[in-house]
C-alpha cells in the first residue's frame, strides 16, 4: 500500500516538473491555483454532552462579550443526517457559529439548542451572514426547534451570501466556489458532507468541514459586499454588516490557515488524468460513448492497480459528485436511473485560444459561435465534445471572472442538449429579423440620400413629423449611452421603473431618456429602454447580465435595433405600423441605392 502510494506522489512529482505541454491548460479543480489549500486554524470548540456539562453555565457569558467584541455578526451553518428518501426528515444536529476567529460546533442532537443562541436568530440587531439560506433551513430550524422566519430573511438578519452573489451577477454562489474567486480555496469532501453528524463523536475531518462552513462565510460576506454591483446601493442591514465585518477582517485572516499541497496535487491532478485515460480505452473496447459510474472504481492503471485503491491512496472519491466536479476530464449524465461517464479527450479540453477567448460572446451570440466554430479543428471533435469544448470555455471564462460571457456561452450549450452547434448556429442565423436596420445602414441611407437619421426613424415624409414633446424622457435616444431591460413587471409605471433604476445607482439623476413598452394582454413581463447622461454608466450596467433588487430579477443587454427604433418612433408619436413601415423604407431605400 505504501508503496503504490509512493508511486503515485513520484508520478505526479514528475508532471508537475515537466512542460506546460504534459497536461492541458484547461485544468483540473486542484490545479486551479490551489496549490495552497486553506482553512480555519483559529480556535474551535465542540459543545456536545460531556463538554457541557463543565461549561453551560460559563458558555453564555462568554458567547455574547464574543459576540459584542465582534461587532455582532456570526457566521451560521447546520448540518444533519442526509434525507435519503422522502420519508426522511432528519432534525438539526449541528450548528456551526464563526465569531471573529473562533468557531463554536454545537451539537444539537445531543444539548439542544442553547437559549443563547435561540434568542441570538431571532434578534435583527446580530447579523447571521448565511449561505443558501432556504425554506429546507428554515423548516429545519422550525422541526427541530420551533422557530419560524415567514418573512423575508433579512429582515430578521440574515445576510445570504448566494443572494449577494446572484445580485453581483455570479453564476456559482456555493462557498467554495465563491471562496475559490476571492483567493480562498478550501476542501469540501462530499463523503464528509453526506456523513452522520449525529454520530455519537465529530471526527476530524467533520469538524474541520464543519467550521470551514461557518468561517469562509464571514470571509467571503466581506469580499462580496465590496463588489461594484452591491456597494453602490446597501440596504442598512448590508451596509451595516459590511462596516461590521470589515473591523473584524483582521482578526480573519489571523485564524486563516494556509498549506502547501503542491506535491499532493500533483498526485491528484495525474490520478484524473490516468482514469480519464482508462475511462476512453474502456468506452472504445465496448464500442460506447460512456461507462457506468459503477464501473469505474474497477478500472485498472498501468500497475493493474484499481483505481478505487489508488484513489484511496491519494485521498480522493470515486461519487458521481466528485467525477462532476472534475469538469475538466469527465461529462457525466444521468439515463434511467444510471449514472454514466464520458472522458473527454485530448482534443475537447485543449487550451482555448486568445481567439476564442476574445469572442463577443454578450453582446453578438450568433456571430461569436460561428466564428468559435471555424475556429474549431476539422474532424478533430463530434458534435458531443465541441458542446463539451464550448462548455468547458464558459467554465474557464467563470473562473476569471468574465460572468457574463459564461452565463451567454451556458445558454448556447443548452440549446445544443437536443441538437448539434452547428444546427443551433443556424437557428440563431434565421431568428434574426429578417427587417433589422443597423445604425450604420441607417447612417448610410442618410449619406447617400442628404436626409436626416430622424427623418428615417420617424418616417419618409418629414413635413408630416409632429413636434418634439417637451419631455426630457421623450429625448432621442444614444446607443452608446443605453440599456435595454427585460422582465420589466407589469404593474410597474414609468415612475416605479426610474425610481428602481435611481435605487440601483443609488442616484437620482442619472436618466437622460427612456422608454417602457406598454403592457400587453398575455405577457407575464415587458422591456424598457433607458439612456444615461453618461457612457460609462451603460457599460457598467451591461457589466452583468441580470440584476436583481427589491425582490425583482432584470435582465440587462444592449439595446437592439429594433428596440432603439420603437423608442424612436414612441418619441415621434408614430404608431408600431408607422415604424414598422418606417423600416420596411429604409431597407428598400437601401437596397435600391446600393444596388
Amino acid at each position: 500500500g505504501s508503496s503504490l502510494a509512493s508511486a503515485v506522489l513520484d508520478l505526479g512529482a514528475r508532471r508537475a516538473r515537466g512542460s506546460s505541454s504534459d497536461h492541458p491548460v484547461f485544468v483540473a479543480m486542484w490545479e486551479q491555483g490551489a496549490n495552497t489549500m486553506h482553512r480555519h486554524g483559529g480556535p474551535c470548540h465542540v459543545l456536545d454532552a460531556s463538554s457541557w456539562k463543565r461549561c453551560r453555565t460559563a458558555w453564555p457569558g462568554d458567547f455574547q462579550a464574543k459576540l459584542h467584541a465582534c461587532g455582532n455578526v456570526v457566521g451560521l451553518d447546520m448540518e444533519w443526517v442526509p434525507d435519503r428518501c422522502p420519508q426522511h426528515n432528519h432534525k438539526v444536529a449541528l450548528m456551526q457559529l464563526a465569531v471573529g476567529d473562533t468557531v463554536w460546533l454545537i451539537r444539537t442532537c445531543q444539548i439542544g439548542l442553547p437559549q443563547v443562541v435561540r434568542d441570538m436568530l431571532g434578534k435583527d440587531s446580530v447579523t447571521k451572514v448565511v449561505a443558501a439560506f432556504d425554506s429546507s433551513d428554515k423548516e429545519k430550524l422550525e422541526i427541530s426547534f420551533g422557530l419560524r422566519f415567514d418573512a423575508e430573511p433579512e429582515s430578521y438578519g440574515f445576510l445570504d451570501i448566494s443572494k449577494l452573489a446572484q445580485e453581483s451577477g455570479i453564476t456559482r454562489r456555493g462557498v467554495k466556489k465563491l471562496a475559490e474567486r476571492y483567493g480562498y480555496h478550501i476542501e469540501k469532501n462530499p463523503k464528509v458532507s453526506t456523513s452522520n453528524w449525529a454520530s455519537p463523536d465529530l471526527s476530524k475531518e467533520q469538524q474541520q468541514y464543519a467550521a470551514d462552513d461557518a468561517y469562509f462565510s464571514l470571509l467571503v460576506a466581506t469580499e462580496l459586499l465590496d463588489e461594484e454591483a452591491l456597494k453602490k446601493s446597501l440596504p442598512n442591514l448590508r451596509r451595516v454588516a459590511s462596516q461590521r465585518l470589515m473591523a473584524i477582517k483582521p482578526a480573519l485572516q489571523a485564524a486563516l490557515h494556509s498549506e502547501d499541497c503542491t506535491a499532493r496535487n500533483a498526485a491528484r491532478s495525474a490520478f484524473w488524468e490516468d482514469l480519464c485515460e482508462a475511462v476512453l480505452v474502456a468506452c472504445e473496447q465496448s464500442g460506447h460513448t460512456t461507462l457506468a459510474h459503477a464501473r469505474i472504481g474497477a478500472l485498472q492503471d498501468a500497475t493493474g492497480a484499481p483505481f478505487s485503491k489508488v484513489a484511496t491512496k491519494v485521498g480522493v472519491s470515486l461519487t458521481k459528485k466528485s467525477l462532476q466536479e472534475q469538469h475538466t476530464y469527465f461529462a457525466v449524465v444521468n439515463r434511467q436511473d444510471q449514472a454514466l461517464v464520458r472522458a473527454r479527450t485530448a482534443a475537447e479540453r485543449s487550451p482555448p485560444s486568445l481567439e476564442e477567448a476574445g469572442l463577443p460572446w454578450v453582446s453578438d451570440k450568433k456571430g461569436a459561435l460561428e466564428q468559435w466554430l471555424g475556429l474549431q479543428p476539422a474532424g478533430h471533435l463530434d458534435d458531443v465534445q465541441l458542446s463539451g469544448r464550448l462548455r468547458l470555455l464558459g467554465r474557464w471564462l467563470e473562473s476569471r471572472g468574465e460572468d457574463a460571457s459564461a452565463k451567454s456561452i451556458s445558454a448556447i450549450a443548452q440549446m445544443s442538449d437536443s441538437k448539434s452547434l452547428h444546427a443551433v448556429a443556424a437557428d440563431l442565423r434565421m431568428s434574426a429579423p429578417s427587417e433589422a436596420v443597423t445604425h450604420q445602414d441607417l447612417n448610410e441611407v442618410s449619406r447617400l440620400t442628404g436626409t436626416s437619421l430622424d427623418t428615417h426613424m420617424a418616417g419618409a415624409d418629414p413635413t408630416h413629423m409632429p413636434p418634439e414633446p417637451a419631455q426630457e424622457k421623450r429625448a432621442a435616444l444614444d446607443p452608446a449611452r443605453s440599456v435595454s431591460f427585460r422582465g420589466i413587471p407589469l404593474e410597474w409605471t414609468e415612475r416605479d421603473f426610474v425610481g428602481w433604476v435611481s435605487t440601483l445607482l443609488a442616484e437620482a439623476d442619472v436618466l437622460a431618456g427612456w422608454h417602457v413598452a406598454p403592457a400587453k394582454k398575455g405577457k407575464g413581463k415587458r422591456k424598457a429602454l433607458a439612456m444615461f447622461k453618461e457612457p460609462a454608466t451603460a457599460e457598467r450596467i451591461l457589466m452583468q447580465p441580470e440584476l436583481c433588487l427589491l425582490g425583482f430579477a432584470i435582465g440587462v443587454e444592449p439595446p437592439s435595433t429594433h428596440s432603439m427604433l420603437i423608442a424612436q418612433g414612441q418619441t415621434r408619436g408614430s404608431s408600431n405600423f408607422l415604424r414598422s413601415t418606417a423600416e420596411q423604407q429604409c431597407n428598400m431605400q437601401l437596397s435600391t441605392l446600393r444596388r
